[in-house]
């Protein structure tokens, strides 16, 4: 197990594997900061554009991410300072980059949004968008007044949509109809689908629970941590699921019989994001108390 330290009394929001495992990124504060995985030594440490609380919202695989005055896309791994330009920051059309972010598209070249079109702010209405501004598909029944996040599964044939409330709607995200209703005890505060699409983990107030998709079949609700959870991830093989939360631990789990594997808490403070390495041999988790720590999955 180690600590990356991040010293600079902030906490970190988000954290990411690059470069196939190789580097591991995190957004602190007012930076990015990466380090090497094979020395685990910092490499480099680039500005933030702005604090905003969407600003750093990383693709899968941590491919790409969203600031909040602009868009950039990198495919492996965050450039050096001296590279981040208005070039990189690509506006998209007329829309504020900070209005309506839903999630990125599976394949990081959209992002789905609340669509600010006709009917004037309906909040009814979901977009696809492109990099370049172009609409790539309309969900015009899609959300409600309490949406907030939505999650595609990986092969783009499935939505998720949430938010404010203790309901997720999942739909087929190619005909555009809502296939189940998923529902829970506590206001929802995120998903994520399997890498096969056929599992969906949701943080619902201070539990975890695993569904199937899409039959909407509650497969496991597992015992419920002290302070609430909002980040989950699934392993790449789709075996074990990882979960964190705001009282410091974390917690994996077999997906398939609930059996659960660990149970850690390295006094870090609350944990805000996880993420599996991409052969699942590590995991991350990014702490509030100014670090990063990384450990073995080895079970």
């Amino acid at each position: 197990m180690r600590i990356l330290e991040v010293g600079n009394r902030a906490n970190v929001s988000k954290v990411a594997y690059g470069r196939e495992g190789r580097q591991l990124i995190a957004a602190v504060g007012d930076r990015f900061v990466s380090w090497s995985l094979e020395t685990f030594e910092r490499e480099r440490v680039i500005p933030r554009v702005s604090l905003m609380p969407l600003d750093c919202l990383f693709v899968p695989g941590g491919r790409a991410f969203l600031e909040a005055n602009g868009y950039w896309k990198a495919e492996d791994e965050l450039p050096g300072a001296e590279k981040l330009s208005a070039g990189h920051l690509q506006q998209m059309g007329n829309l504020n980059s900070l209005t309506g972010f839903l999630c990125f598209a599976p394949d990081g070249d959209s992002v789905l949004r609340v669509s600010y079109a006709q009917p004037w702010q309906s909040p009814l209405r979901f977009a696809l968008w492109d990099f370049g501004g172009l609409c790539v598909r309309t969900y015009p029944h899609a959300g409600s007044m309490y949406s907030r996040w939505a999650t595609f599964s990986p092969d783009g044939s499935l939505l998720a949509i949430g938010g404010m409330s203790a309901l997720v709607k999942v739909w087929d995200a190619i005909s555009r109809e809502q296939i189940a209703e998923l529902e829970h005890t506590d206001s929802v505060f995120g998903t994520t689908f399997s890498p096969d699409g056929r599992r969906l983990a949701t943080s619902a107030g201070r539990t975890v629970r695993i569904w199937s998709v899409p039959e909407g079949k509650c497969l496991h609700k597992f015992k419920a941590f002290r302070a609430y959870t909002e980040c989950r991830a699934f392993s790449p093989d789709g075996t074990m699921l990882l979960a964190g939360s705001r009282e410091g631990r974390v917690r994996i789990w077999e997906v398939e019989s609930g059996r659960e594997l660990c149970d850690h808490d390295w006094q870090r403070g609350g944990v805000s994001d996880v993420a599996f390495s991409p052969d699942g041999l590590t995991a991350a988790a990014a702490c509030s108390k100014q670090a990063v720590v990384v450990w073995d999955v080895d079970f």
